[in-house]
C-alpha cells in the first residue's frame, strides 16, 4: 500500500517497496562513507583531510561511481549555494544522497538518503551534470581513479 510524501510542492506516492529499497541503498551509501573514514587521510587528496568538510564535490563524484557499479545507476551531481555557502551532492529526480552534509552545524545527520529533502531546497542550484569522473580529463580522471581505488579497498 503507498503512503505519501510532500516535497516540491507536491504530494508524491511512495510505495513500501520504494521505502525498502530506500533503506538498502541508504545502507551502502553509509558503508561508502565508512570506507572514506577507515582511509589513511594522508593518502587521500587534500579535500578529505578534514573530511566531511570541504570534501563534498569529490565525494559525491566518488559515490556516484560506487552507486553506479553497485547497480543503482546514474546520479546528477548537483551544486548549490546559499547564504554564503556553497555544497554539492547526488540526486536522481527527487531523490538525495548525501553523506558530508554533517560539515554544516545546522545538519546532524551523517548519510541523508531521502526524497525531498528540505534542508537541499534551500539551496540556490549553480550546477547539476551525469556525476561521472570519467569525463574528465586525464589527470584528474587518474587521481579520480587512485583515490576510488583506496576507497573500495576499505569496504
Amino acid at each position: 500500500m503507498p503512503f505519501s510524501l510532500y516535497y516540491g510542492g507536491m504530494t508524491h506516492e511512495i510505495t513500501v517497496q520504494e521505502e525498502l529499497d530506500l533503506d538498502h541503498l541508504k545502507e551502502v551509501v553509509s558503508q561508502f562513507r565508512r570506507a572514506i573514514e577507515a582511509c589513511d587521510q594522508a593518502h587521500l587528496p587534500s579535500a578529505f583531510q578534514d573530511f566531511p568538510a570541504g570534501a563534498c564535490g569529490d565525494t559525491a563524484l566518488l559515490l556516484a561511481k560506487f552507486l553506479e557499479q553497485s547497480g543503482f545507476g546514474h546520479f546528477d551531481y548537483v551544486f548549490g549555494a546559499q547564504e554564503g555557502k556553497t555544497h554539492a551532492w547526488l540526486q536522481k529526480a527527487h531523490l538525495v544522497i548525501d553523506i558530508t552534509a554533517d560539515q554544516f552545524a545546522d545538519v546532524d545527520q551523517r548519510v541523508i538518503v531521502e526524497y525531498g529533502s528540505a534542508w537541499h531546497t534551500g539551496f540556490q542550484e549553480e550546477l547539476s551534470y551525469v556525476a561521472d569522473f570519467e569525463n574528465y580529463g586525464d589527470d584528474m580522471r587518474d587521481e579520480y581513479r587512485a583515490t576510488y581505488a583506496r576507497i573500495y579497498a576499505r569496504l
